[in-house]
């Protein structure tokens, strides 16, 4: 917790805090001094706050979307809506964006082709860091050309799309006379991949529930049983109740989980 020298506190005060930037890979949580009462706020509601119309947003469950969204943000490269690829890569100082034009088709002179897929690439960029909760530093290799306003657009492109991905504090920079375009973002949330790494077995499971849903909805009368190997039973277990509650009710009771005689995880009809 960073704290101003002194700041007048006394041995036994209390204090309330609150946690600004979740734990990762080789980095602690990092919190500072709130003035919210105990238990005061939820996580739901400090994410939909800053996002425009957040208040007026009904909550829905959308099981494909989120199978989806949890594919893509794994995924080291992303289809542009109108053809070329993202390509990402993290390392430990910065997320690299590299684009790929091969498979767009485009019209007008190469300085408009090259803005058009530009733009497309710094909104996914932006989109991309939230999706997968990275922060810090972020660079996208641009195509050229770019002109002076092709370069301001592109930095005025990254701010629209902070708004709408609903990210505070961010900053971006027009890209540099060598193609590079940097963003910073606030760190908030742990990394996807690092909490996947963390809980393998979790993961494994969650991967498990999603495919035992896919072959109830595909087989609507038929019963299935789930087999886990030992870690990932003790990953169940400790989610026990809200596990058997979601194949409850998503699946009527037609999925039942039972610990493997094996070190494989399989799914079979009863």
């Amino acid at each position: 917790m960073r704290l101003k020298a002194r700041d007048g506190f006394t041995e036994g005060m209390a204090l309330n805090v609150k946690v600004v930037s979740e734990a990762r890979v080789d980095k602690l949580a990092r919190v500072a001094a709130s003035e919210d009462a105990e238990n005061s706020n939820f996580s739901f509601d400090d994410w939909v706050r800053p996002i425009p119309g957040g208040a007026e947003l009904t909550v829905s469950i959308d099981q494909s979307g989120i199978a989806a969204a949890f594919d893509e943000a794994q995924s080291p490269s992303i289809t542009l809506p109108s053809g070329g690829q993202l390509h990402i890569d993290r390392t430990r100082a910065l997320t690299v964006f590299d684009l790929d034009t091969s498979g767009r088709q485009g019209k007008g002179s190469a300085g408009a082709r090259a803005l058009s897929i530009n733009r497309e690439a710094v909104s996914e960029m932006i989109r991309q860091m939230s999706l997968r909760g990275r922060g810090g530093l972020a660079v996208l290799d641009c195509v050229e050309p770019l002109n002076k306003h092709a370069r301001d657009e592109l930095r005025d492109v990254a701010r629209q799309a902070f708004e709408t991905c609903a990210i505070e504090g961010a900053k971006a920079l027009a890209p540099s006379m060598l193609g590079l375009m940097e963003i910073s973002l606030p760190w908030s949330f742990c990394p996807l991949e690092d909490t996947l790494l963390a809980n393998p077995s979790e993961s494994d499971l969650l991967d498990l529930l999603a495919a035992a849903a896919r072959e109830t909805t595909a087989n609507p009368t038929a019963f299935y049983e789930i087999q886990l190997s030992e870690s990932v039973w003790q990953a169940y277990l400790e989610r026990q109740a809200e596990t058997d509650a979601a194949l409850k009710s998503s699946a009527s009771g037609r999925i039942s989980v039972v610990p493997s005689d094996g070190t494989k995880n399989r799914i079979q009809k009863r």
